[in-house]
């Protein structure tokens, strides 16, 4: 059994009508009455009678006869525009009044009907199509006002999140960009031409190709494009902008438009900027912190040589004086001295790369020689623990993009780490295995398109509780330890892309594993 379901019936058009002739007043009743409820009808036969109800109650569209006993319709258009300017109106005129309510059409009237009973009785189809026309417009008024609202919130959105919006549109070559996008770029509003020229006059000549190898990248795997550049304002100033962009294409396949965005992102690269250098800076303090840890054994390091230099020369002055120093014997002489002075030499320039304060910049480097260099500096203190340190290089390990001052910090703080795990442990890392092992093995390899070092050794591992911590700032195992090596070593590799690992080993002690992106570059 199926219920049948309640017709919506269409609320009654609420009329406010005003005429003087109660003859008039009866023909408009009957012609609306046919309709059988769809209309309600108010009727008013004085200015004073319609202004009362006007004011009393809401009404959808006000019907007004032209000429009314002291009032006029078009003083009834004036005085429904004054106070409810959205209600429509439709005069009502008699035969041959054309012209009459062409007037009052040009004034704000909606319609007008002629008083005849043939143009009377189509008076409902006439209000439901003034009614139909004014809900349209009303409609269109909210839409453009939610357009201009969202244009507004959308620009106060731009300002405050320092953004831009761009339209290019490649079939002609025009670039759109609103006001706060000449904005980023040190314009004001309309100055930009919208040619591509034009933008890149903008754009410092450095990062031009970056901005061109993007597009390209975009293009060619119809991907997004994304890029951060520099521009140059009028004023000289530069600043920095990142774009983010997508193209649309056509039905073959060739690109018709890019749309996107511009972000100012000058702050966070000053930060990102200012960060780095105090980085940097941190990091020197702490190799130079280090170093005076190692200050007794590096200086007896660089004595061993100058002892030797010293005891050759007094032994070739000492045969020279005797007269019996032969030209063999000052050849050899002068060799040992050489050989011992360039082993001087090498001590200091290692020293002296160690302690550099401002980055080498980022070069292709082998990872085995840092190794080898890092271990070379520290072996003063593994012979005064009596740690034996092994290299384990991999035969064909690539070439990784790096700043090879701070890669060496990294790997110097670990095998130090490394040391003070063993001195601590007492040797097999009190992990008792009792084989009275002290020793650091560094090992090399490479895993796809990564290169792996690991620095594991025979210490006493790290604390169960410890190991999640084991990187934060401030945070040491050791009595006498600032807390910030190893958490500098993490920021170190981060920044060339990799990542820093601690583990303990299954046979007692600790491994740290580092890796870095490799540039495709393998070693001759």
């Amino acid at each position: 059994m199926f219920l049948e379901q309640p017709v919506a019936t269409r609320p009654a058009v609420r009329v406010l009508y005003v005429d003087d002739s109660e003859f008039d007043r009866d023909l408009v009743r009957d012609a609306l009455e046919q309709e059988h409820g769809g209309f309600a009808l108010t009727e008013t036969a004085s200015r004073q009678q319609f202004e009362s109800a006007l004011e009393r109650d809401d009404y959808d569209l006000v019907l007004t006869d032209f000429n009314i006993l002291g009032f006029t319709g078009l003083q009834v258009i004036r005085l429904v525009q004054s106070s409810k300017p959205q209600l429509p109106v439709i005069v009502v005129t008699g035969t041959g009044s054309e012209e009459v309510a062409v007037e009052a059409i040009k004034l704000g009237a909606w319609d007008y009907v002629i008083k005849s009973p043939a143009h009377i009785r189509r008076l409902p189809s006439t209000i439901h199509n003034v009614l139909a026309r004014h809900e349209a417009l009303l409609a269109k008024a909210r839409a453009d006002e939610e357009l201009r609202d969202s244009q507004t919130r959308l620009e106060l959105a731009l300002a405050a999140g320092h953004m831009g919006v761009f339209d290019w549109d490649m079939s002609t070559g025009h670039i759109l960009w609103e006001a706060n996008h000449a904005k980023l770029f040190g314009l004001a509003p309309g100055e930009f031409d919208g040619t591509y020229a034009r933008f890149a006059r903008c754009v410092h000549p450095e990062d031009l190709p970056e901005i061109d190898r993007a597009m390209q990248v975009a293009l060619d795997s119809r991907s997004e494009f994304d890029a951060e550049y520099r521009v140059v304002w009028p004023d000289g100033s530069v600043h920095w902008i990142a774009g983010r962009g997508r193209f649309w294409y056509g039905d073959d396949g060739r690109a018709v438009r890019m749309s996107g965005v511009v972000i100012d992102v000058d702050r966070r690269r000053t930060l990102e900027e200012t960060a780095r250098r105090q980085q940097a800076d941190l990091a020197h303090l702490l190799r130079l912190s280090l170093l005076s840890q190692l200050a007794s054994g590096l200086a007896h390091e660089i004595n061993q040589p100058l002892t030797a230099i010293a005891n050759f020369a007094g032994a070739a002055i000492q045969l020279h004086r005797d007269g019996k120093l032969t030209p063999d014997q000052a050849r050899d002489v002068l060799g040992e001295i050489h050989q011992q002075s360039h082993r001087a030499g090498q001590i200091v320039q290692r020293l002296r790369g160690f302690m550099r304060k401002r980055s080498t910049g980022v070069t292709p480097c082998d990872v085995r020689a840092l190794v080898a260099e890092a271990l070379a500096l520290m072996k003063p203190e593994l012979s005064r623990h009596g740690v034996r340190a092994r290299l384990s290089a991999g035969a064909d390990v690539p070439r990784v993009p790096a700043d090879a001052v701070q890669i060496q910090q990294v790997l110097v703080n670990l095998i130090q780490n490394a040391i003070d795990s063993i001195r601590e442990g007492g040797g097999g890392g009190g992990n008792g295995n009792g084989n009275g092992a002290r020793a650091i093995t560094v090992t090399t390899t490479s895993s796809g398109d990564q290169v792996v070092v690991r620095v594991s050794d025979t210490g006493k591992g790290v604390g169960a509780q410890d190991l999640p911590r084991i990187f934060d700032s401030f945070f040491s195992t050791k009595s006498h330890g600032l807390g910030m090596g190893l958490n500098i070593s993490r920021s170190i590799i981060e920044s060339h892309g990799g990542r820093l690992v601690a583990r303990n080993n299954p046979e007692g002690g600790a491994t740290f594993e580092f890796l870095l992106p490799t540039g495709g570059q393998r070693l001759s």
